[in-house]
């Protein structure tokens, strides 16, 4: 159960980043030739995060789909925090039956020996 928990919060880290990573890339990186005067001819290859002629829609929608990887990020990253915590409390509870379990032996040496 512990190796799950592990490389659950592993894959969620992960894609904690990645998720920020691309919704910085949203946000950051943005070229759109067809909207300067200066080129005639314009192949959609030129284009990074351009998806209407206009550069204020544009900005609009690279906004809003970095918002939503922003969520998926924190949705990651909420989830990661809870499985160490679920982690954490399983730890705990072993090492206090392990505990108890030791005092139990001690005890009955001690009855035992009187």
């Amino acid at each position: 159960m512990k190796n799950y928990l592990i490389f659950s919060i592993s894959i969620f880290l992960l894609a904690f980043v990645v998720f920020l990573g691309i919704g910085f890339h949203k946000l950051t990186v943005y070229e759109n030739p067809s909207s300067d005067d200066e080129y005639t001819f314009t192949d959609e290859e030129d284009s990074v995060n351009a998806y209407v002629g206009g550069d204020a829609y544009n900005y609009i929608i690279n906004a809003s789909q970095a918002t939503a990887y922003f969520v998926l990020a924190g949705f990651s990253l909420l989830s990661a925090i809870s499985l160490f915590i679920l982690n954490a409390i399983q730890m705990n509870n072993r090492n206090e039956k392990s505990i108890v379990k030791e005092l139990d032996e001690s005890n009955d040496l001690i009855v035992e020996g009187t």
